[in-house]
């Protein structure tokens, strides 16, 4: 429930600590975090979640088809230079500061309202409450998803999430909601883009839509 006090100590004795748990190293120290940001030659973005996927192939053949379909794309998150250069070069290029701009004043309302939902309650988590849900609504508006779809939005995000942050630890119950929410997820994206292609729009899910782009 408070993970801090063990990040601490992780920092303190073990910067570079190995979790048998998730079957993975955990690096914490700043300039071990940076090397490793730094060197993508020697410490690779690609392949990680497949090999999750992989051992959940193996012991239930065909159960997670939407996610093998998801991260067996060139996903930005998930892929190395030249390949994510590429990738985050036409993220970078629709990402301009006209449209963070334009989203100031959505931002505000969303904080607004989330702060709003805390009036009632003596004690909350903030995490939970409020500094989980607002980048998972924010990234909802940027993409251009209607108001009333954004809960949803958050909790598909929220499933997955959850999935790949667990590792190889992910038991049947996290990969199955993951599973279920990244099939409904990709399958209320396709009317969207389908829909900024038809009749392009500023947002930017149509601006990484129009015609020209290509991932």
């Amino acid at each position: 429930d408070d993970p801090y006090p063990a990040y601490r100590t992780l920092q303190i004795i073990d910067r570079v600590h190995w979790c048998e748990p998730w079957e993975a190293w955990v690096v914490t120290g700043y300039e071990e975090v940076v090397e490793v940001l730094r060197r993508p030659d020697a410490f690779s973005s690609s392949g990680y979640e497949l090999a999750i996927l992989d051992a959940i192939e193996r012991a239930s053949p065909g159960s997670a088809p939407a996610l093998v379909a998801h991260y067996s794309t060139a996903v930005l998150s998930i892929t190395d230079p030249p390949v994510h250069t590429r990738l985050r070069r036409l993220l970078v290029a629709s990402f301009t500061p006209r449209v963070v701009e334009r989203l100031r004043p959505r931002v505000e309302e969303l904080v607004a309202e989330l702060l709003d939902g805390l009036d009632d309650k003596a004690e909350v988590d903030i995490l939970e409450r409020f500094a989980y849900p607002l980048p998972a609504l924010v990234i909802g508006e940027l993409l251009g998803v209607p108001r009333e779809d954004q809960a949803s939005f958050t909790s598909w995000s929220a499933d997955i999430v959850s999935f790949v942050g667990t590792g190889a630890a992910a038991d049947a119950t996290r990969v199955e909601r993951a599973e279920r929410s990244m099939a409904t997820f990709r399958e209320y994206l396709r009317p969207l883009i389908a829909q900024r292609r038809a009749a392009p729009t500023d947002d930017l899910l149509g601006l990484l839509s129009a015609p020209g782009k290509t991932s």
